[in-house]
């Protein structure tokens, strides 16, 4: 049961022999800091993008991984780049070294993946390549072919009037403006 109020205790020793020793101690129980607000916080980051996360307040605080593992001390802690999900945790501690409630935070990732494949990798003068978007987490999409024309549509057909080997950029946008490329 843990103490709730500073007060004086009595503690009582006896020994093999029986004789009985006392003696009364106060103990000071301090109130736990408050649980950190965490500033900087965003629901999704995009794959590679910079995390940065700061408190502001006159605690020391220590933030720790998903295994509790302590990762850094002080009121900022940045992850740059972000690769995939992470889970976080930061407690505010007091000068009596008394802990806060750890706050968790989420810091999840959307992957964003462009792709494509082709139905014809080979024609012949004013034949058209159909292109077949095969992006993930995607909602728009931008195809520069190099020759003065773009597109927006998932999956656009595109005539080729000269020969030679032809560059395709596809940019693959999220709801949430992450983006991913691929030529």
């Amino acid at each position: 049961d843990a103490l709730k109020t500073s007060k004086y205790y009595r503690r009582q020793v006896i020994t093999e022999c029986g004789s009985e020793n006392s003696n009364s101690v106060f103990i000071t129980v301090y109130p736990a800091p408050l649980q950190p607000s965490v500033e900087g916080l965003e629901n999704v980051y995009c794959k590679g993008s910079a995390v940065n996360l700061s408190i502001s307040g006159s605690y020391t605080y220590k933030w720790y991984d998903n295994e509790g593992t302590l990762i850094n001390t002080g009121k900022t802690y940045d992850i740059n780049p972000i690769e995939s999900t992470r889970e976080i945790y930061v407690r505010a501690v007091d000068a009596n070294n008394c802990s806060s409630e750890a706050f968790k935070i989420t810091a999840s990732v959307e992957n964003v993946m462009a792709g494509f494949t082709v139905n014809s990798t080979s024609i012949y003068k004013a034949e058209f390549v159909q292109f077949t978007n095969q992006s993930i987490n995607a909602t728009s999409y931008l195809w520069n072919f190099f020759e003065g024309e773009n597109s927006t549509k998932e999956s656009p057909l595109k005539y080729y009037y000269t020969p030679g080997l032809k560059d395709v950029k596809l940019t693959a946008m999220s709801q949430n403006g992450c983006r991913d490329s691929l030529i």
